[in-house]
């Protein structure tokens, strides 16, 4: 790891939270028959140096091409993002950044999510298990389909789900695939007890309601946010829609 968060990381709870951005198809790198959390820190290094190469292409602007290394506008984006990183900060851009800038710069028909840095930086360096790395992928998965409205908290944003769609996100795909094409770490989760486990986890530890009184063949409903009981948001919805006209992904 070349670079810190310059203040103790405290989660997606932060007053003033900074969102790294970046396309769900990087879980793909995660393809074996089991998860190694060492393979998924290097999956959040590498998300957190994606971050920092998109805001330095946006920093870039008109003026600058981003293919260049400008120490000023470099330093601007870390201070901004409040990242130290414990090299010289030319080799740290040539060494971690140069070659996420193209892949940066190319992301036409990519599915993106936003996760708070903080919470990105307590998974780089803190000990967690591999089931809190598969919650984390789960989250993200959600979070990718629904989107990021919810954190106005003005309004909640919810949706019907199927959990294949979701296992699907999980392994970085844009789209829904077999479960038998997953990788075995992510089918593992296909069962109705694992599945269990981990919907549980995920309403307890991450701001996630979940419905399952109205699963059927368009799934359950997903909501983001806490601004109002999902029941009564699933209500609000099939009123709005009609019941059985809603949105169905997956």
């Amino acid at each position: 790891m070349a670079r810190q968060e310059r203040q103790r990381a405290v989660g997606w709870r932060d007053e003033t939270p900074i969102y790294i951005n970046f396309p769900i198809s990087m879980f793909r790198k995660l393809d074996g028959d089991s998860l190694d959390v060492k393979d998924f820190k290097k999956l959040v290094d590498a998300i957190i140096d994606f971050g920092i190469a998109s805001r330095y292409i946006n920093e870039c602007g008109v003026n600058h091409s981003s293919r260049y290394y400008y120490e000023d506008v470099f330093t601007r984006v870390l201070e901004r993002m409040g990242i130290t990183v414990n090299m010289d900060i030319g080799q740290f851009f040539s060494f971690h950044i140069q070659s996420k800038i193209k892949q940066a710069r190319k992301t036409d028909g990519e599915v993106f999510c936003g996760m708070n840095k903080s919470l990105l930086f307590h998974y780089l360096n803190e000990d967690v298990s591999d089931f809190e790395c598969v919650q984390f992928l789960c989250y993200c998965a959600i979070r990718s389909i629904l989107g990021s409205a919810w954190i106005d908290h003005q309004r909640p944003v919810i949706k019907r789900i199927t959990w294949e769609f979701i296992l699907s996100r999980m392994a970085g795909n844009t789209k829904r695939e077999p479960v038998e094409k997953l990788p075995k770490f992510i089918r593992h989760y296909s069962s109705k007890r694992h599945r269990s486990k981990l919907r549980k986890a995920i309403t307890n530890k991450w701001p996630v309601q979940i419905d399952g009184r109205q699963r059927g063949r368009g799934g359950a409903f997903y909501m983001i946010g806490d601004s109002m009981p999902i029941a009564e948001a699933v209500a609000l919805y099939l009123e709005r829609r009609g019941r059985g006209k809603g949105s169905k992904h997956g």
